[in-house]
């Protein structure tokens, strides 16, 4: 009986919740907001979480042309970054114990359809880069997540990946890439039809065992 090979891990909603420093950072540019632009509300963020960003640009500021979207997001990657570094996001529950035990047993890898340099930022506030083996994001591959896990998964030579997220979204790139699927059911979203689903950290590394490829 075959056993995972690799656990990957999506980041906003699964490792973090990093939205009210994103928040900041982003009302921190209010007065540049294009003419016309609705209300943004932590809520309307929310919806945004784990979406690649040409999208949340488009949902952020539905009315203006497509170069001042790419202007102001450009601005606000820089800033969100920056403040960010600073001021980092919330773990959830037991993220960093089961990371240290994990690590001891498979490859862990994160891939997330954030921008370029986010993921460096959540490693270096927590000092967490040494439990990993890689990571990749849309800002690296500015394809869909499906096809980002394929890339990781053939760099790699991953034959019994996880790929463990907390949207549908997730749900369907782990499907696309031939992943296994863990749903966590503290995030932003929920799954359709996941391999299991995981209530609590503690009890992933338990978890893992009850997956198997025929």
């Amino acid at each position: 009986m075959k056993k995972p090979d690799a656990v990957l891990f999506d980041l906003d909603g699964t490792l973090w919740n990093s939205t009210e420093g994103i928040y900041d950072a982003l009302m921190n540019l209010e007065e540049d907001f294009p003419q016309g632009t609705p209300p943004i509300t932590k809520e309307i963020l929310d919806s945004c979480m784990g979406l690649p960003m040409d999208e949340i640009s488009k949902r952020l500021f539905p009315t203006a042309p497509e170069d001042v979207r790419t202007e102001i997001m450009d601005r606000f990657i820089q800033s969100e970054l920056k403040h960010l570094k600073k001021v980092g996001g919330t773990l959830y529950r037991g993220v960093e114990t089961m990371l240290q035990e994990l690590s001891a047993v498979y490859p862990l890898f994160i891939v997330s359809n954030c921008q370029l340099g986010y993921i460096d930022v959540f490693l270096e506030y927590f000092r967490f880069g040494p439990y990993f083996t890689d990571f990749l994001s849309w800002g690296d591959t500015q394809l869909p997540k499906g096809e980002t896990l394929r890339l990781i998964k053939k760099r790699h030579g991953m034959k019994y990946p996880v790929y463990i997220g907390d949207t549908r979204g997730d749900e369907i790139a782990a499907r696309h890439a031939n992943m296994k699927f863990i749903f966590v059911d503290h995030g932003f979203g929920t799954a359709q039809s996941p391999d299991l689903t995981l209530k609590d950290f503690s009890e992933l590394k338990e978890l893992l065992k009850e997956l198997s490829w025929d």
